[in-house]
């Protein structure tokens, strides 16, 4: 009686599968350093990995399950395909290694610029965002202050102290008139204890002047 042959299903299609995958992976590290490429190939390259692996593993599952049944068998050659097999299972480690690889490289040169990227322009947003208020809040007390300068313009120096505390009720705050030379004319404040104002500091009045 002819001992039969034993040859696993699809060993062709596992192969090229393999193939496949190595080559898809090859193809996303060539995409990962460009990143104008990066964004077209990416997510192509992605799903014909998943459903290549998938692939992948369903055939290997199929020559598993045809090994049991030839080993249960007592098929001719069955032990010398489970130790080749065993075998080959060791040499896994190579594509193993190759995917490990691929991924260690791609998230080296990307993850950490993609990172960097969002928190640059998260930095650049805070920053702009703050110039903006910065920018409103001066508008606003400027407005305010040309205000109370029109409003005082009309008054008499002898009621200036006066017309201040009317305007500073408002304000949380204190409120002082100068002369061009510095010198105090009125002054008003929220707090009650406060008798003498807050001076500024010379280079803000000089910038006044």
């Amino acid at each position: 009686m002819a001992a039969k042959s034993l040859k696993p299903p699809l060993t062709l299609s596992i192969i090229g599968l393999f193939l496949a995958v190595v080559g898809s992976l090859h193809l996303m590290s060539s995409a990962t350093q460009d990143a104008s490429r990066l964004g077209e190939m990416y997510s192509v390259l992605v799903l014909i990995n998943i459903l290549a692996s998938l692939l992948l593993f369903g055939l290997v599952v199929v020559n598993i399950v045809w090994l049991i049944r030839q080993l249960r068998k007592r098929e001719a050659g069955s032990n010398l395909t489970s130790r080749m097999i065993f075998l080959f299972s060791l040499l896994t480690l190579a594509p193993a290694s190759i995917v490990y690889f691929y991924s260690m490289q791609f998230l080296d040169r990307n993850i950490d610029s993609w990172f960097d990227v969002q928190i640059d322009n998260a930095m650049e947003d805070a920053l702009q965002l703050a110039r903006t208020a910065l920018d409103e809040r001066m508008r606003g007390l400027l407005n305010k202050t040309e205000h109370t300068a029109a409003a005082l313009a009309t008054s008499p120096i002898s009621l200036m102290s006066v017309r201040l505390s009317e305007l500073n009720e408002a304000e949380d705050g204190e409120m002082t008139l100068f002369t061009r030379q510095g010198q105090v004319i009125a002054f008003a404040g929220a707090q009650t204890d406060n008798i003498v104002p807050d001076l500024p500091e010379i280079g803000i009045m000089v910038q006044v002047r």
